[in-house]
């Protein structure tokens, strides 16, 4: 038997307990981690009483952790929360994922069906007010650039868009692309938050490419922070 997905793609019978499988390694992993500082709180409570939706950035091999504290606090202070997967299998079970912890999902990638998914994310953040999490290196990287999609989505959207990034007092880096950063069980974490970023309504060549610097080196910069919040 395969899953039926809610776009029409079938899956293999497996997707379903995997994305089971998941969220018990994340519980068991992410779960048991404490968060001994964040840097910037102020600007995450302050957004939160703002009531605006906002476009959340970070570094992909971060991107385990960071979505895991977003949706603790934002979710956790009444406010709803976006991601973007990919079609392919791997994108259903973290789609199933998401959906099980309360988020809501746009199907797409940088390749295939990446304009839709990232048109669906835009209807989230103008239209429905709903805040998102989007990579600032993109699914492909190259690792630490910032790629424009996440500008352009905030950007046209017209929503903030806020940095983040932490460290692990123990971590994990996985074989993949990014060299995924997986914190190990019972780590110290360090998270820190960036200004929220607004941009012009339109964004020339030469703009485009300096605001995708300056985001680099702020999101470098609040790996740096966090760092030197847990002593490291």
């Amino acid at each position: 038997m395969r899953a039926l997905a809610s776009e029409g793609t079938r899956y293999p019978w497996y997707v379903a307990p995997a994305a089971v499988l998941v969220r018990f390694l994340l519980a068991a992993v992410l779960g048991t981690c404490r968060v001994v500082e964040v840097v910037g709180e102020e600007r995450l409570e302050e957004l939160a009483r703002s009531g605006r939706a906002a476009v959340f950035t970070f570094w992909h091999n971060r991107s385990n952790f960071c979505g895991y504290f977003l949706r603790k606090r934002w979710l956790g202070a009444g406010r709803s929360l976006g991601i973007i997967t990919s079609l392919s299998q791997e994108g259903e079970i973290a789609a199933r994922t998401a959906r099980a912890y309360g988020l809501r999902v746009a199907r797409g990638s940088v390749g295939g069906g990446g304009l839709s998914g990232l048109k669906a994310l835009h209807r989230m953040v103008r239209k429905d007010g709903v805040s998102v999490l989007s990579v600032a290196d993109g699914s492909r990287g190259p690792v630490y650039q910032a790629q424009p999609g996440v500008i352009v989505l905030a950007q046209t959207a017209k929503a903030p868009l806020v940095p983040l990034s932490y460290v692990a007092s123990s971590c994990w880096r996985l074989l993949s692309w990014d060299r995924m950063i997986v914190p190990k069980p019972f780590s110290r974490i360090a998270v820190a938050i960036g200004e929220p970023i607004e941009y012009p309504e339109r964004l020339d060549k030469a703009e485009q490419g300096r605001a995708q610097a300056v985001l680099k080196e702020t999101l470098d910069g609040l790996t740096e922070k966090a760092r030197k919040a847990l002593g490291l």
